[in-house]
């Protein structure tokens, strides 16, 4: 017989001991206790197999945030880094050879040879969809990270469209034979000439650059996110944090290709850390 149980009848019905002592109210104590306690085991193994799950959840989540995150990496090192670094590097040279006509007065500008870089930029499919359904449907958070899943979803996106228009860009600067080769560079490294200034690809390339540094970020952050949320969870369950998944972004860190975090400073203390509660009982315990 619970001993709480008894003594919460105490003290709430004064004078009934007898009662309280009696054979009856002893069976129907002892039947009320187990009913009681077989509801109780009954909770803690529904709680138990809702954390299991949970859990399972957030380790799929933190997996596919990588995958996603690994593409983005990839696609920066092989393509876009070299591309941008190639380009910057052309670039200065044009300007510089633009100055240098411009102080001699030659009226006139020489030919500037350069490879423009043409080739068609694309990201394969990622599995954002996957991931929005791991962390809005399958998992109790709260507050940053359903931000930063928006924000990856948003970087993707308009990162895909980015690359569209490059490759349109790319497309009539090949069809283009008929202007002259002076005119096109200024087009393409995006320095103006008298009153022209067309930044278009200029612009566009470097919103690439950025978007694919955004992807990678939130993607970043949210694994961050994600592998604390799992630790409460371990540690719930008194089952070890090793259970968690944790990436390891020693490689990409050592090459340079993480984003500069002081690019992201007004998001990160706009959107602070919150804590995420896993079940309706725990917040029915905070209110």
């Amino acid at each position: 017989m619970d001993q709480a149980l008894i003594e919460f009848f105490q003290s709430h019905f004064e004078g009934l001991e007898g009662v309280i002592n009696s054979n009856f109210f002893s069976a129907a104590f002892g039947a009320f206790a187990g009913a009681f306690g077989a509801q109780r085991i009954a909770e803690r193994a529904k709680r138990r197999e809702e954390n299991v799950l949970e859990l399972r959840s957030t380790n799929t989540a933190i997996m596919i945030s990588f995958d996603i995150c690994n593409i983005l990496l990839s696609v920066k090192k092989q393509h876009l880094r070299p591309m941008k670094v190639g380009y910057e590097n052309d670039r200065a040279a044009f300007i510089k050879h633009v100055d240098t006509v411009s102080r001699i007065g030659a009226g006139v500008f020489p030919p500037f040879f350069y490879t423009a870089d043409m080739k068609t930029l694309f990201i394969p499919p990622l599995p954002v969809e996957r991931l929005a359904k791991e962390v809005y449907e399958k998992a109790s958070h709260v507050g940053r990270p359903l931000s930063l899943m928006t924000m990856l979803g948003q970087s993707v996106e308009t990162l895909a469209a980015s690359m569209d228009s490059r490759n349109r860009l790319c497309e009539e600067f090949q069809h283009q034979s008929q202007m002259p080769q002076i005119d096109r560079a200024f087009a393409y490294f995006g320095v103006q000439k008298g009153n022209v200034l067309n930044e278009t690809y200029l612009t566009t390339l470097y919103a690439i650059f950025d978007q694919a540094d955004d992807g990678i970020m939130f993607a970043k952050l949210l694994i961050d996110d994600l592998v604390e949320h799992g630790n409460k969870l371990a540690t719930k369950m008194g089952i070890g944090t090793s259970s968690v998944n944790k990436p390891d972004f020693s490689i990409a860190v050592n090459a340079g290709l993480m984003p500069d975090a002081a690019r992201y400073t007004d998001w990160l203390t706009a959107f602070k850390k919150g804590s995420s509660i896993t079940h309706w009982a725990d917040l029915a315990a905070q209110l």
